[in-house]
Order: C-alpha cells, then sequence, then structure tokens
C-alpha cells in the first residue's frame, strides 16, 4: 500500500514536467515552403510549437493546418495531363527524372478504403498506415524512388518478393506486404 502511494505522488509530482516536455515543439518553414518540426531545434529559423497553436493557413486548404501541399480540385473529364498529374502525383517517369515525389493533399476515396482495411487486417493504427503511404509516396501507386524502391508503400524489390508481393505497383498488394512489414 505504501509503494503505491509513493508511486502515485511520484507521478502526480511529475505530471507538471511532462507536460512542459510535450510543449517543447519547434518548427519552421524553408524557401520551399516545406514545414520542419524538432523537439531540439538545430537552426535559428525555428519557433516554439505553442499547445493548441493551429498551424498557419494555406490558401489552398481550409482545414486550418498546413499540409505542406495546395490541394486541387478533381480533374473534369478530358482535362490536362498536367491537371490530372497535380491531383494524381507524378507519374513513375517523372519521378525517375526528379528523384522525388510531390505529395497530394488527399488520397482518392478507392485508396482511402483500400488503407482503412488494410490497417484494420494487420490492426495498425489507420492513421499511421495513412501517414507512412503519404510521406513513402504522396499516395502515388507509380512511384519508383532513386534508390529503387517502388509503390505506395515504397519497397523494395527483394523486400518485396520476400513478402510475397508480385506486382509492387498494385495499390493493394504494396500496402499488404508494407503493412505484414511493418507489423
Amino acid at each position: 500500500m505504501l509503494r503505491l502511494v509513493f508511486c502515485g505522488a511520484v507521478w502526480v509530482g511529475a505530471a507538471p514536467s511532462l507536460e512542459a516536455l510535450a510543449g517543447e515543439i519547434f518548427r519552421y518553414r524553408d524557401p520551399n515552403g516545406v514545414l520542419h518540426f524538432s523537439n531540439a531545434p538545430t537552426d535559428h529559423r525555428f519557433n516554439r510549437v505553442r499547445p493548441g497553436e493551429r498551424l498557419p493557413e494555406d490558401s489552398g486548404n481550409d482545414s486550418g493546418t498546413d499540409l505542406g501541399v495546395t490541394a486541387s480540385p478533381p480533374p473534369r473529364n478530358g482535362s490536362s495531363p498536367e491537371a490530372r498529374a497535380r491531383v494524381n502525383g507524378p507519374s513513375r517517369g517523372d519521378v525517375a527524372k526528379r528523384g522525388r515525389v510531390r505529395a497530394v493533399a488527399v488520397p482518392p476515396p478507392t485508396l482511402v478504403r483500400m488503407i482503412e482495411e488494410t490497417a484494420i487486417r494487420y490492426r495498425i493504427e489507420m492513421a499511421l498506415l495513412t501517414a507512412i503511404v503519404r510521406a513513402e509516396s504522396g499516395y502515388d501507386p507509380q512511384a519508383v524512388s532513386r534508390a529503387g524502391a517502388k509503390g505506395l508503400m515504397q519497397l523494395m524489390p527483394e523486400t518485396a518478393r520476400s513478402l510475397g508481393v508480385r506486382d509492387v505497383f498494385h495499390p493493394k498488394q504494396n500496402l499488404e506486404g508494407g503493412a505484414l512489414y511493418f507489423r
């Protein structure tokens, strides 16, 4: 009983310092418009993020948070390839030429359903799986990195084979292989 009281007192005494630690997040926006976050700033451009503070508004995003990308409206039938690329992300050729992926703000509904089903099947938080896909491929199932990683979850060919993924560009296979690897 005394041990329980002591542990409770330690926890109550530590609570304010835990709250202070949670607020030690810093951010800055680089010249390319990318937001950088850190708990240990290494650059004078970092500013402290205050608890409850909203991120800067972005003219293309009315959600109150800056995703670092501009949301584009869905393409109309017969729209230009450039307009489709803004919504669907870069083609495999674009990624190979530029070596980087430009993420789209919102994944297509079919991809959202696939991510949700995969998250449930592999018992991974949907938000986490979605964040991985966004960071790795920008929701582009045809993404290819300079190193040769491919698809939504950016699986290396040998890893994909070992996970039973036959077509790394097939969104469902890539998601399942990536989720299995992550688990």
